[in-house]
């Protein structure tokens, strides 16, 4: 059974890891897969600011559930929807046959090179540190116990 003084560790934890996809995006390159209205707030209701063409390379600075706020080289800046965008610096390479500009699919880890990954090495003695954070099913239901009961209407 773990103690008390673990649950803030572990919640803290969960919050920084629950934030790393949103800051993982921020400063990304990628491009308006079609023509896309640029709104002035991350809101279906928000006033429109100006149509991204299709193709348009802009950046994202943030996002709020499914909303982007990106800037273009063109001036404007705003809220697009994800799904009218592409996020090109996760899949460009510095390759030969790769035209400027234009995206290309890799397989790979983001950050990590083809000689960085042949050279990995297993850490087993972190994955023994982090085994410490695992919960039992004892836990698991111990937890469930705890969670305020709400009625679901049908």
């Amino acid at each position: 059974m773990q103690s008390d003084h673990k649950r803030p560790r572990r919640f803290m934890l969960l919050a920084l890891l629950a934030t790393l996809p949103i800051a993982a995006y921020a400063g990304n390159s990628a491009v308006v897969k079609s023509g896309a209205e640029v709104r002035s707030a991350p809101s279906a209701g928000a006033q429109p600011v100006v149509q991204a063409p299709a193709n348009e390379a802009v950046e994202i600075h943030d996002r709020r559930g499914a909303w982007y706020e990106v800037s273009s080289s063109s001036g404007w800046r705003g809220w697009v929807r994800l799904a009218s965008i592409k996020i090109t610096s996760l899949t460009q390479t510095k390759s030969k046959t790769t035209l400027p500009g234009q995206p290309t699919a890799v397989v790979g880890v983001r950050g990590l090179d083809e000689a960085a990954l042949a050279r990995a090495q297993p850490d087993y003695a972190a994955l023994e540190r982090l085994r410490q954070y695992r919960s039992t099913p004892q836990d698991a239901a111990r937890f469930a116990t705890e969670l305020p009961r709400t009625q679901v209407s049908r």
